[in-house]
């Protein structure tokens, strides 16, 4: 998995991007519309740059943000689910290569660290995907109340790492046992779940399910922006078939600064301590829960 991580790999993906964003602007607008798509569509560009750069460095998603903003600023919400998912292939694909490469490098001189990452994607990649395929086909709407349940948990998660802030990572690539290997497979489906409902949910359980079993703060980061990314991009091919509920005006703006904030949100992690970092994915769990409040339901 870490050879994803590689420069030209990188490389090649920002170029397919731009250039998938490019084509899609001239095959569906006039260049000369150009100045007033800015003027009335410009601001996506800041939200967009905001909610990838935070989701990739905590590893909960950008959906949190994209959801509620977009549904505030005048989208329907199955409109603001649909370019939510469109906008977080472009950034947290963008998150997972920038981790992949410090894994990849880092790797090189301390194989311990990262050397179960193989292992626990394949215990979370086909969980997360087997939830996401069972909600659409069989629950396209949840049949209670998500919202409520998913701020209740993700308040009080964030409460509970914060108590635990003065912990230290026992190790950073602990021997799993089956009951811990359960709980990571089970988070991951009904992370998956939770993730075609509200386009968030699997990196965020991710994240904090890990370092309940040890991973370190890096480590289960990285997991939870690949299962996401990984999550996302299967859930896309549903919205490519509606037609009317992607915002294209919205995804050329924002997506381009989702690619650049998931690169600069890897390297925004690793420049604050482990302590700071697990502070930020804290906080930023329970302000999610707070905004999920917000929502229309």
């Amino acid at each position: 998995m870490t050879k994803l991580g590689h420069s030209y790999i990188r490389i090649s993906f920002y170029s397919m991007a731009m250039t998938v964003l490019v084509s899609m602007f001239l095959w569906r607008f006039d260049v000369h519309d150009g100045v007033a798509l800015v003027s009335e569509y410009g601001h996506f560009f800041i939200i967009g740059l905001f909610a990838a750069t935070i989701a990739n460095a905590t590893g909960a998603g950008g959906g949190i943000v994209f959801l509620p903003a977009f549904v505030l600023l005048g989208l329907s919400v199955p409109q603001a689910l649909a370019t939510s998912f469109a906008i977080q292939c472009f950034g947290m694909t963008s998150g997972t290569l920038t981790w992949l490469a410090l894994a990849r490098r880092e790797s090189r001189y301390d194989g311990h660290c990262w050397g179960q990452l193989n292992s626990v994607l394949w215990l979370t990649l086909p969980a997360a995907w087997a939830g996401l395929l069972l909600a659409q086909t069989a629950m396209p709407t949840p049949p209670f109340n998500v919202h409520y349940l998913f701020s209740a948990f993700s308040i009080v998660i964030g409460l509970l790492m914060l108590y635990r802030l003065r912990h230290t990572d026992k190790t950073s690539s602990p021997s799993l046992n089956i009951g811990q290997k359960a709980l990571i497979v089970v988070s991951s489906f009904i992370g998956g779940i939770i993730t075609w409902w509200l386009s968030i949910g699997v990196g965020e359980i991710l994240a904090i399910v890990l370092l309940m079993v040890g991973f370190n703060i890096r480590f289960s980061i990285t997991v939870a922006v690949i299962v996401s990314a990984a999550s996302v991009w299967l859930a896309l091919p549903y919205y490519l078939n509606l037609s009317d509920t992607i915002n294209y005006k919205v995804l050329l703006f924002a997506a381009p600064a989702a690619l650049f904030g998931g690169f600069i949100a890897r390297h925004l992690a690793v420049a604050i301590s482990a302590v700071r970092l697990k502070m930020a994915l804290s906080l930023w769990i329970i302000l999610s829960g707070l905004l999920y409040l917000l929502l229309p339901h």
